[in-house]
């Protein structure tokens, strides 16, 4: 892709003279943003479209692998340019950044194969259910669920597992230290046909 002069023309004399712009991801959510098998290339449609974007503005890419939960700060603090990754554009995340939709998927609840304990997304009650920290699972949607569906009703909460990433949740799935996960539809729907 040649560089896009109308695009390069609007870029900060500072960032075209340093000739990189940085983005900032969590390398670990297959199939959008994880590491190819070599544990060294970025690989997924985020990472793809982050190389367009430098592309498109003639700069070189540096890729920051850093966890999910951190990549806000990371932003506000002038570590990093920009991020693309599957982040739901809530309320709380657009008062401190610019964003833009290019992707739906949803938010699903994935359980051990054969769904031994019968549970769906409404029957959660008292489970653990493990979440990436700093998701829209954690912060809003699994609470949500937990007060519509349990507490409201006098049963006990859904207890979330905040891990660090969906393959940590997914790994205490199979090894059963956690009775579900609640995750975005298309890594839930990956994880499954792997």
């Amino acid at each position: 892709m040649k560089p896009d002069a109308k695009a390069v023309k609007l870029l900060p004399a500072a960032v075209k003279a340093k000739g990189t712009i940085s983005v900032a991801m969590d390398l670990t959510s297959p199939p959008t943003t994880f590491m190819a098998s070599d544990n060294k290339t970025p690989i997924g449609f985020n990472p793809d479209m982050a190389r367009l974007i430098a592309a498109n503005l003639g700069l070189k890419l540096q890729f920051n692998n850093i966890k999910f939960d951190t990549i806000i700060t990371g932003l506000q603090a002038g570590r990093y340019d920009f991020t693309a990754s599957t982040m739901g554009a809530t309320k709380d995340r657009l008062k401190v950044l610019d964003m833009v939709d290019y992707f739906k998927a949803g938010t699903g609840v994935s359980v051990p194969y054969g769904n031994p304990q019968g549970l769906s997304t409404h029957t959660l009650c008292g489970h653990r259910v493990g979440v990436q920290s700093g998701s829209t699972a954690e912060l809003q949607w699994l609470p949500q669920l937990s007060k519509q569906d349990c507490t409201s009703k006098g049963k006990p909460a859904i207890e979330a597992v905040s891990l660090p990433s969906v393959n940590d949740a997914l790994t205490q799935l199979v090894s059963k230290r956690i009775d579900a996960v609640m995750y975005d539809f298309t890594g839930l729907q990956w994880a499954a046909t792997q």
